[in-house]
C-alpha cells in the first residue's frame, strides 16, 4: 500500500511535471529490486527522472534504499529506446504529451516525428470539432426551415387576422434572414473541412510511419 509520504509526493510530482500514473513497489518490489531494470522500463516509457523519489518513499517504508546510479543507468538506456524518431511520431499521433525527457543527441529526431504525429492529431481532432459543429448548424437550419413553412403555410391560411398576419410577415423575414445566414455558414464550414480532410488525407500518405 501506498505511504502518506508517497501519495504526497505523487501529486506534487503530478502537478509539477504532468506525469501520468505514480509508480509505486511494495516491500517484496524493493527487497528485491533490479534497480537498472527499473530504470530502463521508465526510460523506455519516457517517464521523468523525478519519479525515482516515489520509489525512495515507497522503500524507505521498509528500510530499502534505491540504487540511484544502477536505476539512472538503466533510464539512460531506456530513453535512448523511447527517444527515436517514430517513437516520437507514435506520442505525437496519439496526443500524448512530451516532457522534455531525451537527451540531447536524441532530442531533434524524437521533437521531428512528435511534431508531424502532434499535427495529424491536432489536424483530425479540429475536423472533428468542425464536424460536430457543422451537424448542430445543419440541425438548426432545418429547425429554421420547419419554422418558416410553418409561418408561410399559416399567413397564407383563411381566418388570419391582420394584426396576426404583420406578426408572420415580420417572423418571416426574420427567419429568412437567420436561414441565410445558417447556409453561407454551413457553406463556409463544407469548405473548411473538405480542404482539412485534404490536408490530412495527404498528411498520412506522406508519413513513413503510418
Amino acid at each position: 500500500m501506498m505511504g502518506i509520504g508517497a501519495k504526497l509526493h505523487c501529486i506534487v510530482a503530478l502537478l509539477a511535471v504532468g506525469t501520468v500514473g505514480c509508480a509505486t513497489l511494495n516491500k517484496d518490489d524493493c527487497v528485491n529490486a533490479d534497480w537498472r531494470t527499473i530504470g530502463y522500463q521508465d526510460g523506455a516509457l519516457g517517464k521523468v527522472a523525478e519519479v525515482i523519489g516515489n520509489y525512495r518513499e515507497d522503500c524507505a517504508e521498509h528500510g530499502v534504499k534505491p540504487d540511484l546510479n544502477a536505476y539512472l543507468a538503466g533510464r539512460e538506456q531506456g530513453l535512448r529506446e523511447y527517444c527515436r524518431e517514430a517513437n516520437g511520431f507514435r506520442i505525437g499521433h496519439s496526443g500524448k504529451i512530451y516532457h522534455g525527457v531525451c537527451p540531447g543527441d536524441l532530442e531533434y529526431a524524437f521533437k521531428v516525428g512528435y511534431r508531424d504525429g502532434r499535427e495529424i492529431y491536432e489536424l483530425a481532432a479540429d475536423i472533428r470539432n468542425t464536424e460536430r459543429d457543422l451537424q448542430k448548424k445543419t440541425r438548426s437550419l432545418d429547425t429554421l426551415d420547419e419554422e418558416l413553412s410553418l409561418a408561410e403555410a399559416e399567413l397564407i391560411s383563411d381566418g388570419v387576422g391582420s394584426e396576426r398576419r404583420a406578426e408572420l410577415l415580420l417572423r418571416t423575414r426574420e427567419l429568412a434572414i437567420d436561414i441565410g445566414t445558417l447556409q453561407n455558414d454551413v457553406r463556409r464550414m463544407e469548405s473548411d473541412l473538405s480542404v482539412k480532410r485534404d490536408k490530412l488525407q495527404a498528411l498520412r500518405d506522406s508519413s513513413p510511419y503510418l
